[in-house]
C-alpha cells in the first residue's frame, strides 16, 4: 500500500511541476499536451507513467515552441448554469421565437 501511495504521489508531483511550466509567458507545453498529461493520470498505469512524466519534465525546459503568441482564454462554469437558462434551452417558448425580417 505504501509503495502505491509513493508512486501516485510521485506522478502527481511531476504533473504539478509540468503544470507550473504552463504559467510562463513562453510556455514549453501546449494546452492540449497538458490536457493529455492530466488525462493520462486517470487512465495510464502509474508505474509506467511516472518515468515517462519525469522524462517529459526533464526535456520541457529546453523546448521552444514555434507558435504565434496571443491571448489565453479560460472558459469556466458549470453545465447547470446553462441548463437552467430558460431562453437558451427552451426554444419552444414563444418569447424565444424570432421571425426573420422579410
Amino acid at each position: 500500500m505504501r509503495r502505491g501511495i509513493e508512486i501516485i504521489n510521485r506522478v502527481r508531483r511531476v504533473v504539478k511541476q509540468i503544470g507550473e511550466l504552463r504559467r510562463q509567458d513562453d510556455s514549453p507545453i501546449t494546452g492540449v499536451e497538458a490536457m493529455y498529461m492530466t488525462c493520462a493520470q486517470f487512465f495510464a498505469d502509474a508505474i509506467e507513467l511516472a518515468p515517462v512524466a519525469e522524462q517529459v519534465l526533464a526535456e520541457l525546459p529546453n523546448r521552444k515552441l514555434d507558435r504565434v503568441h496571443g491571448k489565453r482564454l479560460l472558459l469556466v462554469g458549470q453545465r447547470t448554469m446553462i441548463w437552467n437558462s430558460r431562453k437558451l434551452w427552451r426554444p419552444w417558448l414563444k418569447e424565444n421565437l424570432s421571425v426573420p425580417p422579410s
